[in-house]
């Protein structure tokens, strides 16, 4: 059995909401009693409530992105054409200053009850999420510790894990996972021959930044404002990964 929780987009405004297992569906109850596998939008304090949870022993992985890419593509599957943009009080307000503002621009056509789930939502979402996904909670109403402590934390977990790998690499990466996580699967050849067909021929394009480069200098000037608010640094997370994961590599 296999639980899927993608979470949900800005219609419903709905940040990953803290899990407590227990109190879950009977069908991601099911997935914890006999389930092999469980993906989605879960923090290091998910992780820990499930550990506490379940008698079962967990095997952790994660295929990682460029941050800064990353909150990006959040940011364009928010965008919806013009005129209904979903979040930003109008078209020409829908802009990367709103989004990274501290707290983001958003509508005033609702109530405070939107507004402030709307905000929440960027802000679980892009503003520093991949940290504090991996260091404490990913939603901004649950963030109770300081940014150093879940930078720090965040890498504490990445070495707790069996296999980080990262998007830009999944032409490497994806056997890697094979063998280290799932090396009993019995899945078709010919599905496994067509991913690794499309990531060669996309091997290009996911090495690209694919939304920063495109912006102008203008546009990027949010991002050395926001970054500027931050006691560490988005990228640095990535950066310490790739280094640590090198190593871990070289040394296996």
């Amino acid at each position: 059995m296999r639980f899927s929780d993608r979470g949900r987009g800005p219609e419903e405004a709905a940040p990953p909401e803290p899990k407590v297992w227990d109190l879950e569906p009977q069908k991601v109850r099911d997935a914890l009693a006999s389930g092999n596998m469980l993906q989605g939008f879960f923090s290091r304090m998910d992780i820990e409530r499930l550990r506490n949870a379940t008698s079962r022993k967990l095997r952790l992985f994660t295929v990682l992105r460029h941050p800064l890419e990353r909150s990006l593509s959040v940011m364009q599957m928010f965008g919806q054409p013009c005129p209904r943009v979903p979040w930003a009080p109008s078209c020409q307000e829908a802009t990367y200053l709103n989004y990274y503002n501290r707290p983001p621009r958003v509508r005033t056509d609702v109530g405070p009850t939107r507004q402030a789930a709307l905000s929440a939502h960027i802000i679980s979402n892009a503003h520093n999420s991949m940290t504090w996904q991996l260091g404490h909670q990913m939603h901004s109403g649950h963030r109770t510790v300081s940014d150093e402590v879940a930078l720090k934390r965040a890498k504490e977990f990445l070495l707790e894990m069996e296999f980080v790998g990262f998007f830009e690499d999944m032409l490497t990466d994806f056997p890697r996972l094979q063998r280290s996580i799932f090396p009993h699967a019995t899945g078709s050849s010919m599905q496994v021959g067509m991913y690794m067909l499309g990531t060669i021929l996309g091997y290009h394009r996911m090495h690209v930044l694919k939304y920063l480069n495109h912006l102008s200098e203008a546009e990027k000037a949010p991002y050395s404002d926001f970054l500027a608010t931050l006691p560490c640094c988005v990228p640095d997370l990535l950066w310490w990964t790739e280094f640590n994961i090198a190593e871990w590599l070289v040394g296996a």
